[in-house]
């Protein structure tokens, strides 16, 4: 019963309030039976040809689907579909007597006798009536002219203000004076859009004489005539402030002034101490102290170490040598410039300290280097001015010119400046060069006239009429910088925009609300820029002379590399002066030596005669023959060092061609080689290093000049990068190496040593391209094959540093909100599959996904170039562009720029190319938390035969046999599964330290279950089941793959796998060519397709 009663009551007060949504508003009700015209205007309607009550019967859309102004039609008119009525004239105008009796204020709700609506006029038969769309809640759109009725036709008084380029003063071909220009012409084109036209009636002059003596400035004394009914507006650039808003109505703003500080332009002269200064300005000279006393603190400690690790039996307490700190020194600096450190960390906990703490130290300091090196390397040829923003001027306490009518406004926003007013912006220039302030605030407008001349050649017009001095137009003297002549072009914008005012034309009353109309629909037309592209002509070019800005984007030139050049040959000079004073001791000692044994003995032609034979030279040596005596410089044996290995890398046997049999046996130089090489198999590491560096000393020189000795000298070399080796001294064996290589470009044992010094180092994928190289050189494959399986492996550990540096990128963007961009997906692209496919790929909209995340799932393109355009082009479009290769991208197609251009030697050698690509053009193949706990994993991925037990296809079938795997096709996949361990590890490890999963969408080419369809791919060469295991481990709910061109969603075990494949199953392009949305502000439970378009 209750119910009942409340529905009741509900339903009658919904018919009162359609009722009363009827009548009209209540401070301006429709006609109804009751009104005093009522009778009258029903009569009038029937003779107009009108329903009797058309319009007089409540709100209604009286003309809808009728015949009346063509709302029968398809395309009606909008107002036919608005309600409105004929309104009571006795009720709806504000009265304010009744308004105040019924003690309200005009304008609240206490009566409708405080408010009123818009209503229009019109006239049936004679008989006058008003009507409103308004009290009936929409709009008139009925009559499009009632903008018009108050203005059309209408004359308007007007005065002008030129200000160059947007109101422009010109003569006619007839000799009057005719204005144009942006900001008029705009003017003339918003009143030609009543009907009929408005006309401009221009007044001479400007502002009043009696405006002008109320007002400092002219233009606010214009807005006061306009105020006061003296014009009806004033055309010229006047800004919109609230003083001058109070004084009369403006239009919409037209146009934004922008204001900058402007200051004197100062040079930086550069000279030969800046240029030396440049490579050491990232560090303040404390710090540099720091950094010299940590290296020499770090050596010291290293030496006393060195020292007091000596055998007991060997020596006294600690031995001092200032030579050995010397060489600590030399080597801990050395370390140091080159980046990494080579202590040797095998020799215990200690050590592994020092040299963790050193590593420590150069990743941090070099890091901070090199992050500003490159920008303060620059030469700053471009010019900076006194003070480079507001916030140094107000430092500084200097005073700042500024417009007057503008300097309540800046002084409320920078209240600790100090300024000086201009009278017009246009004299801010001459008030600084006068010397009363030292920056200014103009216009944008203003500084692009400065730097025109306009500015100053309007102050020296003033100056040679006489209407100033010199002292205050400054037409051709500064005090900015005193004995030179003006020049605005010395005055310089810098720091970043410190305020916009608006500009628009004051407007009378009368005026204010159709011309308001009349400005908005000129603008939303374009009209404004239309005008300015028709008066480009007359905005000022500037005549300064271009200063080009450049910053370390550039690249660097000569001159910015000066200072390095400079200092790094004082070093190469020092070291110069150091070896001619050491020569000078050799030969002394040498000549000593030679005058003592004069007349003893002649030359021994037996030696002379080994020498040849020994290097295969026949003929004479010239004036070089003497000196290689000095190659049979005996070595004194040492004692085996128990510490040390004898195993491998054996020395290389010196190419001794045909000896004479007797004389091989029992010659002198014969025996040295042989105990050279003894030494290095011993593990005499130090004996064989110090033979082999008299040997090389020796042999050079000759090397250099005779062709059949460079061989020697790069056995030589090899044997000693070996010594090296062993003693983990990479860096030396590495200049040994490439050293040999250098002598003997084709000889395949160099390059060898090359690769096993790159893998000392840690640079795995330097080493492996390295073997590769070697391999392809005569008598290299079976070693070189041999010996790269090392770094092959070592590769997926991601352990090198340029692995680190792709690692680091993992979380550069942790701390993005949550949210922030979306991710999306495709796969199977097949750039090179068409035009087509290119099209579509260029097409995709270049604004929608710039701050988005775009998965490419494989099978991009079948050659290098062709996934390097397709990447390229998705990165143009895209923030973020991840990516895994397929079988397609791995193969190494015959007769393409793959195998006859960039001849990659096996798959992995692409991927590697591939890598290096992907960090030039910004791309990534490796995993990284785009959001916070938003995860994009990408799993490198390879088929196994062990996908699928039950195929009856033939074991011996070749599946993407253009692939060339250096571990084997049933190696490739766990080869990748190594690859992506690091990730999935240190995923679940932060998983476990914030104690959440966070979003993970991982992707891959391959299947990673066989529970997913096949489609027409060999079931065997489709996926990798250990991919699953790798997928749960880090909680990944969606899965993106590729490879089957089956654009299906399959949930199992916890995990959605999705494909969309742009290619079809037979490698034509989908129905529908879209992205798969996958987050948006969250992770997608059911991901949908997004165009691309």
């Amino acid at each position: 019963m209750q119910l009942g009663v409340i529905f009741l009551l509900l339903w009658h007060a919904a018919e009162a309030q359609d009722a009363s949504d009827q009548a009209g508003a209540a401070e301006c009700p429709c006609i109804t039976n009751s009104s005093a015209i009522y009778g009258q205007l029903k009569t009038v309607l029937v003779a107009s040809g009108f329903p009797a009550d058309y319009g007089a019967n409540g709100c209604r859309a009286y003309a809808a689907g009728t015949s009346l102004d063509g709302c029968s039609e398809e395309d009606a008119p909008a107002h036919c579909a608005n309600p409105w009525c004929y309104v009571d004239m006795s009720l709806c105008p504000v009265n304010e007597d009744y308004c105040h009796a019924a003690g309200a204020a005009l304008g609240s709700d206490i009566s409708p006798y405080c408010r009123t609506r818009p209503r229009d006029y019109t006239v049936l038969l004679n008989f006058s009536v008003y009507y409103s769309y308004e009290t009936c809640g929409s709009v008139n759109l009925y009559d499009p002219t009632r903008h018009s009725k108050e203005l059309g036709g209408n004359i308007i008084r007007a005065v002008v203000a030129p200000f160059v380029p947007w109101v422009i003063e010109r003569n006619s071909s007839t000799g009057n004076v005719e204005y144009g220009g942006p900001s008029y012409d705009f003017l003339q084109s918003v009143l030609n859009l009543f009907d009929p036209p408005a006309q401009l009636n221009l007044l001479p002059g400007w502002a009043t004489e009696q405006s002008r003596q109320r007002f400092r400035s002219s233009y606010t004394a214009c807005v006061h005539d306009v105020a006061v009914g003296n014009f009806d507006v004033c055309i010229a650039d006047l800004w919109l402030t609230p003083a001058r808003h109070r004084l009369a109505w403006f239009l919409p703003t037209i146009r934004q002034d922008l204001f900058y500080l402007v200051v004197p332009r100062k040079f930086e002269e550069v000279t030969l101490l800046s240029y030396l200064q440049r490579p050491f300005l990232p560090f303040t000279p404390d710090a540099w102290l720091g950094v010299f006393a940590f290296l020499c603190g770090l050596s010291t400690v290293l030496w006393l170490v060195r020292l007091c690790e000596t055998p007991a039996k060997e020596r006294q307490g600690c031995q001092w040598s200032l030579e050995e700190l010397g060489t600590f020194l030399f080597n801990t600096w050395h370390d140091f410039l080159l980046g990494q450190s080579s202590h040797e960390v095998e020799r215990g906990l200690a050590h592994k300290l020092f040299s963790l703490a050193f590593s420590f130290f150069i990743l941090v300091t070099l890091a901070s280097y090199t992050a500003s090196l490159a920008s303060m390397l620059v030469v700053q040829r471009e010019a900076s001015g006194e003070i480079n923003s507001i916030e140094d001027a107000i430092t500084a306490g200097v005073p700042i010119c500024a417009p007057a009518v503008l300097t309540p406004t800046f002084s409320t926003l920078f209240g600790a400046a100090t300024f000086v007013d201009c009278d017009a912006i246009a004299k801010c220039a001459r008030i600084l060069h006068a010397g009363r302030c030292r920056a200014m605030i103009v216009s944008e407008d203003i500084i692009n006239s400065l730097h025109a001349g306009l500015i100053q050649q309007a102050d020296c017009d003033d100056v040679n009429a006489g209407r100033v001095s010199e002292e205050v137009g400054r037409c051709t003297t500064t005090e900015t910088n005193p004995g030179n002549a003006r020049n605005d072009c010395e005055l310089l914008r810098v720091g970043d925009l410190l305020w916009s005012v608006p500009l628009s034309f004051p407007i009378s009353d009368r005026l204010a609300h159709g011309m308001s109309w009349a400005v908005t629909q000129a603008l939303t037309a374009g009209l404004f820029e239309q005008a300015k592209e028709l008066n480009k002509e007359a905005f000022p070019l500037s005549q300064c002379a271009v200063v080009e800005d450049r910053s370390e984007e550039d690249g660097l030139t000569l001159a910015d590399l000066t200072g390095t050049i400079v200092i790094s040959m004082l070093m190469v000079g020092f070291g110069l002066v150091c070896f001619a004073v050491q020569v000078l001791r050799r030969d002394g000692r040498e000549l000593v030596q030679r005058s003592r044994a004069f007349g003893q003995a002649t030359a021994e032609p037996e030696v002379l005669e080994e020498v040849r034979t020994l290097t295969g030279q026949e003929e004479s040596l010239e004036t070089a023959v003497p000196d290689a005596a000095t190659l049979a410089v005996p070595c004194e044996k040492g004692s085996l060092d128990p510490d040390q290995e004898s195993s491998d890398p054996a020395p290389d046997p010196v190419p001794i061609q045909g000896p004479r049999e007797s004389r091989a046996q029992t010659s002198p130089l014969a025996e040295e080689w042989q105990h050279r090489n003894e030494a290095l198999k011993a593990g005499q590491l130090p004996l064989a290093i110090a033979c082999y560096t008299m040997a090389i000393s020796a042999i050079r020189p000759l090397a250099e000049t005779a062709a059949n000795l460079k061989q020697n000298a790069a056995v030589y070399s090899s044997n000693r990068s070996a010594a090296f080796a062993k003693l983990k001294q990479w860096y030396f064996s590495l200049g040994d190496a490439q050293e040999a290589a250098r002598l003997s470009p084709q000889w395949y044992k160099a390059h060898l040593r090359i690769a096993t010094a790159y893998l000392g180092q840690g640079h795995a994928e330097h080493a492996y391209k390295t073997y590769l190289f070697a391999s392809d050189l005569p008598q290299g494959y079976a070693e070189a094959m041999k010996e790269c399986v090392h770094a092959l492996w070592q590769i997926p550990l991601l352990e090198s540093p340029l692995a680190k540096r792709r690692v680091s990128r993992f979380d550069e963007d942790k701390n993005k909100p949550r949210g922030s961009c979306r991710i999306f997906a495709i796969s199977d692209v097949h750039i090179d599959h068409g035009g087509s496919v290119l099209k579509w790929a260029e097409g995709i909209n270049d604004k929608e996904f710039k701050n988005d995340i775009l998965i490419v799932a494989g099978d991009l393109g079948d050659t290098f170039n062709a996934i390097k355009r397709g990447l390229m082009i998705f990165r143009k479009k895209f923030r973020r562009v991840f990516y895994v290769p397929g079988n397609h991208d791995m193969w190494i197609r015959p007769n393409t720029d793959d195998s006859k251009k960039k001849k990659f030697k096996d798959s992995i050698d692409k991927l590697l190319a591939m890598l290096e690509m992907c960090d030039k053009i910004g791309a990534e193949m490796l995993p990284a938390e785009v959001m916070q706990d938003v995860y994009v994993v990408p799993l490198l991925s390879w088929w196994s035969c062990t996908f699928c037990e039950g195929d009856p296809r033939p074991d011996d079938v070749r599946y993407d046999s253009f692939c060339k795997w250096p571990m084997g096709e049933e190696g490739a996949h766990k080869y990748f599964l190594q690859w992506n361990d690091y990730f999935v590890r240190r995923i679940k490890k932060q998983q476990e330290a914030r104690g959440r999963k966070g979003d993970v969408i991982t992707f891959s080419h391959f299947l990673p279950t066989s529970d997913l369809p096949c489609g027409g791919a060999p079931v065997k060469a489709s996926g990798c089941l250990q991919l699953e295991e790798q997928i749960q481990a880090v909680g990944a709910p969606i899965h993106i793959f590729g490879h089957t061109h089956m654009n299906i969603a399959y949930a199992t075990r916890g995990v959605r796998y999705q494909q969309l494949s742009l290619m079809g199953p037979e490698y034509g392009l989908c129905e529908r060519q879209t992205f798969l949305k996958l987050h948006d502000k969250t992770l997608a439970v059911e991901p949908k397709t997004h165009n691309v378009y």
